[in-house]
C-alpha cells in the first residue's frame, strides 16, 4: 500500500501543518490544518521537546534552536517488573511509561512557565512547536483491537525467546531468504511474537497489533487510530529487511504457520498485517492529544485563551540508538559513536547496509535520516557494573569504586570476570552466564578485594565493546569515538576505553543524546526540513568537551583481552 507523505511548511505570518490522521479504514486520510499566528506569536521562541523512554526511566528535554541549548529537562525513574523467570524482562506500558511522561511534561511546562498565559501574568517567551519520541528498541507491545496492551511489554533485554529465534533463522534459511535476518537474536521483536504464540496462544489470538515501545508512546501522545513507526526502529524488529526497507514475508510466514505449543484457535490475519506502517524520517504523525496538552499547559483545562492554543505536531520518532546518533550529530559516514548505558552500543552511519549474511553480530539498522546505521549491541554494560557495585562491594558510588580500582594493576592479577549476568547479544550467547575465572594459589587472595572485582568487571565490559568494534567492516577508518551515556562521565573508564580500543575519544557535552536527537527530529518535521540537514544546522548545540583522551596502555591490556576472549569462547562458543 502506497501512502503520500505530508510535511509541514511555514511562512512568516502563518504555516500550514499537514498532519497525518489515521482513518478507521485501511487507508490513510490526510487532513490539513491552517493555523495562523496571532497575539505577538512572532516574539516567542520555538521549543521542541524530545522524549526518551528507556529501560530505567523516561527523560524529556526542551530544546530551543534560537538559543542553541536545552532550556529545561525532567526525568522519572522506574525498573523492570520483578520476576524469578530466567531471561524475562518486562514493563507495563500504561502504568510505567505513560505516567512517567505525564509527570515529566508537567515539570517541563512548569519550568518554562507555560502555565503563565493568562491576562494577569507575564507570558512565557517560549512556545512548544513540536515533540519527538525516542524509545528502547526491540520490545514487543501486543495491542488488542482497542489499542490497549494485552500483556506487559517484553523488553530488548528479555531473552526468553531463544528457541524461537533459532527456529525463525532455520526457517529463513530453508526458504533461501536473503537479507539481514541471518543474525536474528532473542532480543528482537519477531522471536518474542512467536514465543507469545506458543506460550500465550489465547492472548496471541486477541492481538491486533505488535508494535515497538516508541510506537506505543506515539500512538498515545497523538491519539492515533492505528500505530505507525519509522524505518530506524523497525529495522530492529526481526522482520525488517534494511536494504529493501520492508518487512520480510518469510519471517511472517514462519510465525503464521507455526504449530508448536498449545493452539487456541488460529487467526486468519497474518502477523505481517499486524505490524505498523513505516513512515519517512521527517514525517508528522499527528498532533499532541488534548489530554497531554493539559499536562504541559495546565491553563488550557479551564479554557482560557483557547483560541490561541497552537497544534503541537508529533514527529514519527525512532529507536534510542537512532535518536542518539542525531543527538551527537552523527549523520554522515565515517563517524562512530560508543554509548555506555544499561546496554553498550557502537554504531556508525553508512550509505549502504551491511550484508547481514556474514558471521558478524552487526545489526544492519536504518538510521533516522534515511541512511543506514550498522550497530553492535552488548547487553552487558553499566547495568552489570551497577549490580557488582551494589552486591559485591561496600563502595558508595562508582566514583569511589573507580578511585580504588585505579590502584589495581591492568589485568587484575590474572583474574578475569565474564559479565554475562543476563546472557549476551554480541556475541549471540543468550544462555551465557557470569563467571570469575583465572583463580590460582598466587592470586586467590585478591578475589576478595572489591576493587579488584570492580576493575575486572569494568575491563570485561570494555573488552566486550572493543571486540564488537572490530566487527565493523570499516574499523580501520574509525580512529575516533564519540563516547556518550552515563558511563562516559567516568575519567577512569574513559582512559581504559581509549587504551583498550587504541582510539582517541571525544565527548559531547550533552549527555541526554537520545532525547536531544528526538527534539532535533521534531524540529525537522515541524519545519519540513530533511532530518540530516536540520541536525547539521544545530552545530552550536552539538558542543564537545575540549578535552580528548589518547590511548597509552594498549599493549598492557592485550594479554588480559586475549584471556577474556579465550575463556568466553571455551565456555560458550567457538567464536568471539
Amino acid at each position: 500500500m502506497n501512502h503520500r507523505h505530508f510535511i509541514a511548511s511555514f511562512s512568516y505570518s502563518s504555516f500550514l501543518l499537514f498532519i497525518l490522521k489515521i482513518s478507521y479504514t485501511s487507508h490513510f486520510v490526510a487532513t490539513a490544518f491552517a493555523i495562523s499566528s496571532t497575539g505577538g506569536e512572532t516574539t516567542k521562541k520555538a521549543v521542541y521537546l524530545g522524549i526518551d523512554v528507556g529501560t530505567q526511566g523516561t527523560k524529556i528535554v526542551a530544546y530551543c534552536p534560537q538559543e542553541a541549548s536545552i532550556i529545561a529537562t525532567a526525568s522519572r525513574s522506574y525498573d523492570v517488573m520483578p520476576t524469578e523467570v530466567t531471561g524475562r524482562a518486562e514493563q507495563d506500558p500504561s502504568s510505567t511509561w505513560m505516567p512517567a511522561i505525564e509527570e515529566c511534561l508537567m515539570e517541563v511546562g512548569h519550568t518554562l512557565q507555560l502555565e503563565q498565559q493568562d491576562d494577569n501574568a507575564e507570558p512565557s517567551s517560549y512556545r512548544i512547536k513540536g515533540i519527538g519520541v525516542s524509545g528502547q528498541q526491540h520490545g514487543m507491545v501486543a495491542l488488542d483491537s482497542q489499542l490497549e496492551p494485552l500483556r506487559p511489554a517484553k523488553l530488548w533485554c528479555d531473552v526468553e525467546a531463544v528457541q524461537e529465534a533459532n527456529d525463525l533463522k532455520d526457517y529463513f534459511h530453508s526458504q533461501q531468504g536473503q537479507g539481514n535476518l541471518d543474525f536474528l537474536t532473542p532480543s528482537f521483536t519477531a522471536p518474542k511474537i512467536l514465543w507469545m504464540k506458543r506460550n500465550e496462544p489465547e492472548l496471541y489470538d486477541k492481538a491486533k497489533w505488535f508494535i515497538l515501545p516508541h510506537d506505543y508512546v506515539i500512538l498515545k501522545l497523538a491519539n492515533l487510530r492505528r500505530p505507525i513507526t519509522d524505518a530506524g526502529d523497525a529495522s530492529g524488529n526481526g522482520f525488517f529487511l534494511a536494504a529493501k526497507r520492508e518487512n520480510s514475508p518469510i519471517i511472517a510466514q514462519a510465525i503464521d504457520q507455526d504449530s508448536k505449543g498449545e493452539q487456541s484457535g488460529e487467526s486468519n490475519t497474518s502477523v505481517l498485517e499486524k505490524l505498523p506502517t513505516i513512515l519517512s524520517p521527517n514525517q508528522v504523525t499527528g498532533i499532541l492529544d488534548d489530554y497531554y496538552v493539559q499536562k504541559l499547559l495546565p491553563w488550557t483545562a479551564s479554557g482560557m485563551k483557547a483560541a490561541n492554543i497552537k497544534a503541537i505536531p508529533v514527529s514519527v520518532g525512532s529507536g534510542d540508538n537512532m535518536c542518539s546518533a542525531l543527538g551527537v550529530g552523527c549523520v554522515s559516514p565515517g563517524q562512530a559513536v560508543m554509548s555506555l548505558g544499561t546496554s553498550g552500543t557502537i554504531f556508525a552511519v553508512s550509505k549502504r547496509p551491511p550484508s547481514g549474511t556474514d558471521p558478524s553480530s552487526l545489526a544492519p539498522f536504518c538510521d533516522a535520516t534515511g541512511q543506514y546505521l550498522p550497530l553492535a549491541c552488548t547487553i552487558s554494560c553499566t547495568g552489570v557494573l551497577t549490580q557488582v557495585l551494589k552486591e559485591w562491594t561496600d563502595f558508595s558510588s562508582h566514583e569511589e569504586a573507580s578511585k580504588y580500582a585505579a590502584s589495581v594493576p591492568i589485568g587484575c592479577h590474572g583474574i578475569t570476570f565474564l559479565p554475562y549476568l543476563g546472557g549476551e547479544r554480541t556475541p549471540n550467547w543468550p544462555h551465557a552466564t557470569g563467571a570469575i575465572l583465572g583463580l590460582t594459589s598466587s592470586n586467590f587472595q585478591y578475589a576478595k578485594d572489591p576493587a579488584v572485582i570492580y576493575r575486572a568487571c569494568l575491563e570485561a565490559i570494555t573488552f566486550l565493546l572493543a571486540n564488537a568494534l572490530e566487527e565493523f567492516p570499516n574499523k580501520n577508518d574509525i580512529d575516533t569515538l564519540l563516547v556518550v551515556g552515563g558511563g562516559a562521565k567516568n575519567p577512569f573508564w574513559q582512559q581504559m576505553i581509549a587504551d583498550i580500543t587504541n582510539r582517541k575519544l571525544i565527548f559531547p557535552l550533552e549527555t541526554e543524546t537520545a532525547a536531544l536527537g528526538a527534539a532535533f527530529q521534531a524540529g525537522a518535521a515541524a519545519s519540513g526540513m530533511a532530518v540530516e540537514e536540520y541536525v547539521k544546522g544545530q552545530a552550536q548545540a552539538l558542543k564537545r568537551s575540549p578535552d580528548t583522551v589518547q590511548p597509552q596502555n594498549h599493549k598492557a591490556y592485550e594479554e588480559a583481552a586475549a584471556r577474556f576472549r579465550q575463556f568466553g569462547s571455551n565456555l560458550f562458543d567457538k567464536r568471539i
